[in-house]
């Protein structure tokens, strides 16, 4: 089974953002992600990880951070089952 890390970055290159990985933590905004990208990496994510992530909380702010982001979304599963 493929890590949360791994299923998120391939949700972002379904829609043609190509994360590198590095040891250290990545800043997501630094892909240029515009609106209509973000919107749709947030449904490719709620689709993966079968959740769905309140509205409260849509910002480009979940970016900030791929670490983050990881927490974020294993949170929010948790959070679901």
């Amino acid at each position: 089974m493929k890590s949360t890390k791994d299923r998120i970055i391939s949700v972002f290159e379904l829609y043609g953002y190509y994360i590198e990985e590095k040891e250290e933590d990545v800043n997501l905004l630094e892909y240029d992600i515009d609106s209509i990208g973000f919107v749709s990496i947030i449904s490719g994510l709620e689709e993966e990880f079968e959740c769905v992530i309140p509205d409260d909380m849509l910002s480009m702010d979940l970016f900030l951070s791929l670490n983050a982001l990881i927490e974020y979304i294993e949170a929010v599963v948790e959070m679901e089952q």
